[in-house]
């Protein structure tokens, strides 16, 4: 079997694919509020600390991240590279208010011998207050 290309939710993640794409990828969910596709770009450890979809859907709509709900813009500002995980500052603009918000996202590639291995996939997204 050949697991060079994953579904996940209605995207193909690929384990070529870079830690940007994901990105990317999670912020146009949660612009559109699919919090399941945001989900399922979390990696292993993130969903241990956050628990199933439902719980982490009600945390991405709670203070701090609520500005990342059908924000209007998102732009990565900057990225670095460590040995073990990948960080971007993320801006985003919320749809409620012209004021930005930053986040940084942290992601490393997962080692989980699943469908998701060697994938980059989302371990924490914080405020960068």
């Amino acid at each position: 079997v050949c697991l060079s290309q994953y579904l996940v939710g209605a995207l193909l993640v690929y384990h070529t694919d870079p830690p940007e794409f994901v990105v990317r990828r999670q912020l146009e969910a949660l612009r559109t509020d699919d919090t399941q596709t945001a989900y399922q770009l979390a990696s292993p450890s993130n969903k241990e600390v956050t628990g199933p979809h439902q719980k982490f859907a009600e945390l991405v709509r709670a203070d701090p991240f609520t500005p990342l709900i059908k924000h209007d813009k998102a732009d990565i500002l900057m990225t670095m590279e460590y040995t073990k995980f990948w960080r971007c500052l993320v801006r985003v603009w919320p749809e409620d208010t012209k004021i930005p918000k930053d986040y940084v996202y942290q992601l490393s590639r997962s080692k989980r011998d699943d469908l998701y291995f060697g994938c980059w996939l989302v371990d924490a997204v914080y405020p960068n207050d």
